[in-house]
């Protein structure tokens, strides 16, 4: 990222990056799972998340719509562990974790004290290929919507990120020009390329310790961020 600049915008992905999706997402298919019998013998999550990716990857790109990532992550899953769901069953499941995930409300390590120590020094504001509303109930039991001045979604901008117009249209929304603005996010493509693209710092929250080819500026840990900004 280039120092020279002088910044006073900083927008946050939410899943993955301040809102613990795969702590949440556990705990919301582990009451999905007691409530629709569905017994398992290993780590659901452990299979769920690369599926998960996968279809969101091909949700970005208009290549499915919701309705089939919601089925289909679930559908895969199962069948992956050997486990026989019929459809009605699988539907609810999806119903059901659409519903509740958003009254999960773990955060990453870090969360607070990084947005405690930005918010003096510059506007916040988030950019969410998530649901409208689900996002907005997510700022609502984590306890982070004072922190944000706007929240772009890709229901709003009618684009999903990394496309250059949903970029746009929160610079646009937050009142401010992409040379003084920062992205920060856990997705390459998403976050990062796409926020490089439309003339966006960014930097990238890996938290996994993903490989880095392009090497993007990184971090580790949501802290850390006060040693770049």
């Amino acid at each position: 990222m280039n120092n020279s600049r002088e910044i006073t915008d900083i927008f946050f992905d939410l899943d993955h990056t301040l809102y613990d999706f795969e702590a949440n997402a556990k705990a919301t298919f582990d009451d999905a799972f007691r409530q629709y019998n569905v017994s398992l013998q290993s780590d659901f999550m452990t299979v769920f998340t690369p599926i998960n990716d996968k279809y969101w990857q091909k949700l970005t790109h208009n290549q499915i719509s919701r309705e089939t990532l919601r089925y289909g992550r679930l559908k895969d899953s199962f069948d992956v562990l050997g486990l026989s769901v019929d459809d009605e069953t699988i539907h609810n499941i999806s119903d059901f974790f659409m519903e509740n995930l958003c009254k999960k409300g773990k955060v990453f390590p870090g969360t607070f004290e990084i947005l405690d120590y930005l918010k003096p020094k510059y506007k916040l504001h988030l950019i969410t290929n998530g649901p409208e509303k689900i996002q907005h109930q997510k700022l609502e039991v984590t306890k982070l919507k004072p922190y944000f001045r706007t929240m772009t979604t890709s229901e709003k901008a009618g684009v999903k990120k990394p496309y250059p117009q949903i970029f746009e249209f929160a610079l646009k929304a937050a009142q401010t020009q992409p040379h003084q603005s920062v992205m920060i996010g856990d997705n390459p493509e998403a976050d990062i390329e796409g926020a490089i693209n439309a003339g966006l710092g960014a930097v990238f929250f890996n938290e996994k310790k993903a490989a880095n080819p392009k090497k993007f500026t990184e971090i580790y840990h949501l802290e850390q961020i006060k040693n770049i900004l």
